[in-house]
């Protein structure tokens, strides 16, 4: 009651418009955000020389599920024998027509996945999610890799098979 004294009306209509103004600020942030983040993917040469053999790593796709104009994708990737030391991985799409996009994939802990393997080695950080905006996807045989970049290696992992998989 002291406050709305002290305030007056006046002050109250200035307290609620900069409210609402930094409202409708940080919404129209978040949303640039979000745009940037799901629907403006760079393009990648692919080097076919980069491909290897999948046989060196364990790797699942739990999930792939279509959402409005997104397709998300959550699973895990390990080298074999090495622990997660550094940590950065992106979804390469190549399309039929040429195109190859890269977009970046957010880390998962999986604990389970050391667990699970039980070899000495930590995987824990070897969970991945992504999001990718269906846009940059031209054709139902889009052909999906991993582009693999943890501990100073520098391959890309066939993703193809483990999609299959899920898909079934």
């Amino acid at each position: 009651m002291i406050c709305e004294k002290a305030l007056g009306t006046e002050g109250k209509w200035k307290i609620l418009n900069a409210v609402l103004i930094l409202g409708t600020v940080l919404t129209a942030v978040f949303t640039l955000y979000q745009y940037l983040k799901y629907s403006q993917y760079s393009t990648y040469q692919l080097e076919e020389q980069k491909i290897t053999d999948n046989s060196f790593f364990a790797l699942d796709v739990e999930s792939m599920e279509e959402r409005y104009d997104v397709v998300k994708i959550h699973g895990w990737i390990a080298y074999r024998g090495e622990s997660i030391l550094t940590w950065k991985l992106s979804l390469l799409i190549q399309n039929d027509d040429g195109s190859c996009y890269v977009v970046p994939m957010a880390v998962q802990e999986r604990k389970d996945v050391t667990e699970a393997m039980n070899d000495g080695f930590n995987y824990n950080n070897s969970g991945f999610s992504v999001t990718v905006n269906k846009n940059y996807i031209k054709s139902d045989r889009a052909h999906y890799y991993i582009l693999y970049e943890n501990n100073d290696r520098d391959m890309i992992v066939d993703l193809d098979e483990a999609i299959r998989e899920e898909a079934q």
